[in-house]
């Protein structure tokens, strides 16, 4: 008899401590900590892309008809650092070129332009052009919102297109793993 009392008297004591702690914040008061938030991390996705010391690692492929596929970010890539670019794609279907099932291109990057908006909810689009010694010219358009999340979309002189989704991370904490260069 004594202990379902007790239980109910220290549920109670608990449920009375803990009423009072939590300060709620208002409507308005949440949604300008949310702006302040988001303002901020875009700043930071800005000046990461600014510093030409980035990876884009990518978790899905799609083709030109629309067709997707789940890759593995580790291998799967977009690597910029300072006037080099990096292209890897690694689908693990057998050695490939690379080593890993797939291709890597290296080559000097040009053309690359930053387009960051005033808008925060559409984030930073840009363009650039990795040349190789292999594939030619390589087209990269690239749509980034202020999480890090990101659209790549290729284009080369071939007819080869595919596009890539993945996230921003800066290039000292990637956790790439970069093929043989062939190309």
């Amino acid at each position: 008899m004594k202990n379902p009392i007790f239980l109910i008297v220290a549920f109670l004591l608990m449920a009375i401590t803990s009423w009072g702690q939590g300060e709620k914040l208002s409507k308005e008061e949440r949604k300008l900590l949310k702006k302040a938030e988001l303002e901020q991390r875009y700043q930071e996705t800005v000046s990461l892309l600014e510093s030409n010391q980035f990876a884009i690692e990518a978790t899905r492929l799609a083709d030109r008809y629309g067709r997707q596929a789940f890759i593995n970010p580790n291998t799967n890539f977009v690597l910029v650092d300072g006037d080099i670019g990096v292209i890897q794609l690694a689908l693990g279907s057998g050695p490939g070129f690379n080593g890993l099932g797939g291709i890597t291109l290296e080559g000097r990057i040009t053309n690359f332009v930053l387009n960051p908006t005033n808008n925060l909810n559409r984030g930073i689009s840009g363009r650039m052009t990795v040349i190789g010694t292999a594939l030619g010219a390589v087209d990269l358009f690239f749509n980034i919102n202020a999480e890090g999340n990101s659209t790549i979309r290729f284009s080369s002189n071939y007819g080869h297109r595919f596009q890539l989704y993945g996230f921003l991370t800066p290039l000292n904490e990637s956790i790439i793993y970069q093929g043989m260069t062939t190309f």
